[in-house]
């Protein structure tokens, strides 16, 4: 048996003013109702500890435990004689259980159940204004909750090249933005805590396949659904749908030290809380050649080829639905050039990526 323990002790304490001025008849003035001051004070502690046991040499178990004491304070103050301020605390335990048995040499089943908090940054909180035109606004929300998720895996591990997993996870007070009108007509985005958000799926993963020599692929595929619901007045609204996707890597080696890589990925439409994305896909390549017994590499690569990778989302709320498109210029071309010190132990690659494949899910979330 293996065991280790530990504990973190962590304060926050930021504060930010915004000033907003408008130009008006050649001469600025401040807009109050977008200038503020915001401080945001947090205190974690918690201890947690980890433990291995092998009762057989075909069968472990993981198990981990963290507990979490935390207090936060967020002040906002548009004037002096508006001020208000938010504290939330919990006090909760996060257990992590990772059960693994050998069916053979060349297969394994994991059970994995983790429990994770995730707390609203300081961007999330802020009430600042990011104003991106006259009719968009985007803040923070500073009555954000802390979101709490338990994440389920069943997964079949076969010769450290073939995984199948099905997964289930679910979500309190789950963080997503959402998009409603103010009294002048525009539309303000802002993060809010949903009633209720869960997903159950099936992902497959093939590594390390060559159809030929000198070709080697790996593929994950994808098939999830995904439900929401929030809360708006006495209605309860829902965003449910089944999310197919596909990932695909190439990398083929050629002559003179060279190899070439060939990714692409697609996502079909995606529910996100109040938004709904809608199908996307994208390419990227690249060309690596070594140098100097492989210590010195150089890669030169492009991405997003075809510029693709620009999000339609659509949204839907109690007080209006519309839709929008990223336009962002996505494609780059970039050159990396890197030299390794030392070649280092050689290790079974196989093995390394099977291991990390079936403990992902039970690393702590310190």
């Amino acid at each position: 048996m293996a065991a280790s323990f530990g504990g973190k002790l962590t304060q926050v304490d930021m504060n930010t003013r915004s000033l907003f001025q408008q130009a008006a008849d050649k001469h600025w003035q401040v807009r109050p109702e977008l200038s503020n001051a915001f401080g945001h004070k947090e205190q974690l502690k918690a201890l947690f500890m980890q433990m291995r046991y092998n009762p057989s040499d075909a069968f472990q178990i993981d198990l981990g435990l963290r507990f979490e004491d935390a207090a936060f304070k967020s002040t906002t103050a548009h004037k002096p004689d508006t001020a208000f301020t938010v504290q939330r605390s919990y006090s909760n335990f996060f257990p992590n259980l990772t059960l693994t048995y050998a069916l053979d040499a060349a297969q394994k089943l994991s059970v994995n159940y983790h429990r994770r908090v995730n707390r609203p940054n300081f961007k999330d909180l802020s009430p600042f204004v990011e104003v991106n035109d006259p009719y968009l606004y985007e803040r923070g929300n500073p009555t954000l909750k802390p979101e709490f998720a338990n994440n389920m895996e069943l997964t079949w591990l076969f010769k450290n090249s073939y995984s199948l997993r099905l997964r289930y996870s679910q979500r309190q007070n789950a963080i997503s933005k959402s998009y409603n009108l103010d009294e002048h007509g525009r539309t303000i985005v802002m993060p809010m805590n949903l009633k209720h958000a869960s997903a159950v799926g099936l992902r497959f993963n093939a590594a390390n396949i060559s159809p030929v020599k000198k070709w080697n692929i790996q593929l994950n595929g994808n098939l999830m659904y995904s439900s929401f619901e929030w809360l708006t007045g006495n209605n309860m609204q829902q965003n449910r749908r089944l999310v197919p996707s596909l990932q695909v890597q190439h990398t083929i080696s050629l002559p003179f030290k060279l190899s070439l890589d060939l990714n692409g990925f697609w996502n079909g439409a995606t529910a996100e809380g109040q938004a709904t994305i809608a199908s996307l896909w994208s390419m990227n390549t690249g060309v690596r050649k070594t140098f100097l017994q492989d210590k010195l590499t150089l890669y030169i690569y492009g991405n997003d080829l075809f510029r693709t990778n620009r999000p339609q989302i659509t949204f839907s709320s109690d007080a209006m639905e519309g839709s929008y498109r990223e336009l962002y210029d996505s494609r780059s071309v970039g050159i990396n050039l890197s030299y390794r010190l030392n070649r280092g132990k050689k290790d079974n690659l196989k093995s390394v990526r099977g291991n990390d494949r079936l403990e992902e899910g039970n690393r702590i979330n310190y």
